[in-house]
């Protein structure tokens, strides 16, 4: 008589809301010019659906990008995983994946923002938000009714500084 064993083994995930984990060891306060990366992780199940947004204010937020739900050895739960997978196209200069936010070469204002990721499944969402302060000396300067801006680094012996202008809208009529 020959007798034949089968083992095998039955997981069940019970349902786990999204919850971000933010590298808070981040410069949230870098330089101009310099770059900004930032790691975070997202466990939930099922797996989440991940979208970032940024804001002028922290009040009014432009969608971004968002980073589809993706399953893994038939198991949906979203985690650090070692392989990267970029999120959805778009237009924006931010390179974002499912594991990291970054920004290569900051510019004044363009980066200095507030930035949300927001992380959603069937059982609820959780959102991080966060302030990126570009440093850079910025020096307004009122001439002839017209605001000038410049921004000042410094680079160990050299002293580079960039002006833009801004128009303030006034009008003069003689």
């Amino acid at each position: 008589m020959i007798l034949f064993f089968l083992f095998f083994s039955i997981t069940h995930l019970d349902p786990i809301r999204p919850q971000i984990q933010i590298d808070e060891k981040v410069d949230f306060k870098p330089e101009l010019g310099s770059d900004f990366l930032l790691s975070y992780n997202v466990t939930s199940y099922p797996a989440s659906l991940i979208q970032w947004w940024k804001s002028e204010d922290g009040k009014h937020y432009q969608f971004i990008t968002q980073c589809p739900p993706r399953q893994e050895n038939n198991e949906s739960i979203t985690r650090c995983s070692p392989r990267l997978e970029m999120c959805d196209d778009h237009p924006g200069k931010q390179k974002i994946s499912n594991t990291s936010f970054e920004i290569k070469d900051l510019k004044y204002p363009e980066d200095d923002l507030f930035y949300m990721c927001n992380a959603s499944n069937e059982y609820g969402n959780d959102s991080k938000v966060f302030e990126l302060k570009v440093y850079g000396n910025v020096v307004d300067i009122m001439q002839n009714e017209v605001l000038l801006r410049f921004v000042i680094i410094t680079i160990p012996f050299t002293r580079i500084v960039i002006g833009t202008t801004i128009n303030t809208g006034i009008a003069c009529w003689k």
